[in-house]
């Protein structure tokens, strides 16, 4: 009887413990990116990348301004994982400036990579 019992035991704690990984790769993480302007203020800032397909103006990554910091922002929330983007500003690609690792783009331009983990 022991014997079963632990090898019932041992199989919920193998589930408990795949489910909890499973979980865990679904978890997404909290990341804020900024935008720092300079003069004159651009009227719309998007953010562009591998998490939306590239999508150009996608609502979704309209950042928000920050008048106190004078800077935009966005919070968005992304699973574990590499991402590189780019800042569409009135209408242009930007690379961001403050970006630790930025690595070519296929028109010569350079885009900011960043990781979740």
């Amino acid at each position: 009887m022991k014997i079963i019992l632990l090898i019932i035991s041992a199989l919920v704690l193998t589930f408990c413990a795949s489910e909890r990984e499973k979980a865990d790769s679904y978890k997404k993480e909290l990341v804020v990116l900024k935008y720092k302007v300079s003069d004159p203020q651009p009227k719309a800032v998007f953010l562009v990348g591998s998490f939306n397909d590239w999508v150009l103006k996608d609502p979704r990554f309209k950042m928000k301004w920050d008048s106190f910091e004078n800077l935009f922002f966005i919070r968005i929330k992304l699973k574990k994982g590499r991402y590189e983007y780019k800042f569409i500003v009135d209408g242009n690609y930007i690379c961001d400036p403050k970006a630790k690792l930025k690595v070519s783009d296929p028109l010569g331009g350079k885009k900011g990579v960043f990781w979740v983990r």
